[in-house]
């Protein structure tokens, strides 16, 4: 169900399985590919576009544990 905690912690943890796979594959490149250009691209757009979904969580998360007056 969206929305749901079960939902939630699923998502968490196929993110991390996505997360160690991305790492896996970065680390198993030759040295000579990890300096080419579409490489470093991108690595630095997934980097990005990872940072920018955590500060989105963040900020609903934030958004959610403000106790109204």
């Amino acid at each position: 169900a969206p929305g749901s905690v079960k939902a939630w912690k699923e998502m968490i943890d196929y993110l991390r399985e996505l997360q160690a796979e991305l790492i896996s594959l970065v680390i198993s490149l030759p040295e000579e590919r990890i300096s080419e250009k579409r490489v470093i691209r991108m690595l630095h757009g997934v980097s990005s576009h990872d940072v920018y979904h955590n500060g989105q969580i963040r900020h609903l998360r934030a958004r959610l544990l403000v106790k109204k007056p």
